[in-house]
């Protein structure tokens, strides 16, 4: 799997980590945030290029739409309670959809 760069957003510490690991041993540059306005400001200054966005659940929605606004045609996905596997299919199936079918 190539690398990409993938803003993981939880409120949960130990999930926010758990996702970050996660997606850092299959070999992506993991960003993680604690709140919606750390996750807007983790990549302001254009020095990453997102390829997705991965929200916990618990991170809410709220988040979501920002972001999404922030980052255009950049992948959404809220996760909830998938293990290590689960997670990585559902990333890898994201990252591989065309650009235009991910807005």
């Amino acid at each position: 799997m190539a690398e990409y760069t993938i803003l993981v957003g939880s409120n949960d510490p130990m999930r926010r980590r758990f996702l970050e690991t996660v997606l850092e041993r299959a070999g992506h540059h993991a960003i993680g945030a604690s709140s919606a306005l750390e996750a807007t400001s983790a990549t302001a200054n254009g020095a990453e290029r997102l390829h997705l966005i991965v929200l916990d659940r618990t991170f809410g929605e709220d988040a979501a739409a920002p972001l999404r606004a922030m980052y255009p045609g950049v992948p959404v996905l809220v996760v909830e309670h998938e293990n290590s596997a689960e997670l990585l299919t559902v990333v890898g199936q994201r990252l591989a959809r065309p650009p235009a079918e991910n807005a």
